[in-house]
């Protein structure tokens, strides 16, 4: 395990655990930043998020996928947090901007929007009670809304207006 260095900017290494955790988990911002490192287990691939860092004030557990797991073994070290973010969680909000313009991805929003991205890719594919406790919706009406969301995606001939970045449509040459 490394030593974290105090008042560093989080490395690339850790931008990319963050997103991707956010991306695959649908969690908050915040009850990413608290997890825990004695709340991880690699092996069984779990984690428990403690009611203090979650909205809903609720005790979590929660399975992880093996991309995650993958990433959190790059960026585990010897300090208690998971994360061990110095700066307000709005620096992702930054970092997120910044990977976005590289990616050519233009849309508004900040890095909540991986949340939605989360209940966007897995409506299909998971069951709306289970997709509310994963996002830890204390409500249901909350899930119907993002459900409600990314059907409306669905169904409005989205992939028309879908922004397809430059490096995709340059010809390849023969």
């Amino acid at each position: 395990m490394k030593a974290h260095t105090v008042g560093a900017r989080p490395s690339e290494r850790t931008t990319r655990a963050v997103t991707s955790c956010s991306y695959l988990t649908g969690w908050r911002v915040n009850e990413i930043l608290a997890l825990r490192r004695e709340d991880v287990d690699l092996s069984t691939g779990t984690a428990f998020l403690a009611a203090e860092s979650t909205k809903g004030r609720r005790d979590a557990r929660a399975d992880l996928h093996p991309v995650v797991i993958d990433h959190l073994r790059t960026v585990l070290s010897f300090d208690p947090l998971v994360f061990p973010w110095q700066e307000s969680p709005r620096r992702l909000w930054a970092d997120f901007a910044k990977l976005k313009e590289a990616a050519g991805v233009e849309f508004k929003g900040a890095f909540h929007r991986l949340r939605f991205g989360f209940a966007n890719a897995n409506v299909d594919h998971v069951p709306a009670d289970v997709l509310q406790r994963m996002m830890r919706h204390r409500g249901a009406s909350t899930t119907q809304g993002y459900i409600n969301k990314a059907r409306r995606m669905q169904s409005q001939g989205t992939v028309d207006r879908l922004h397809v970045p430059a490096t995709f449509t340059a010809k390849v040459a023969n």
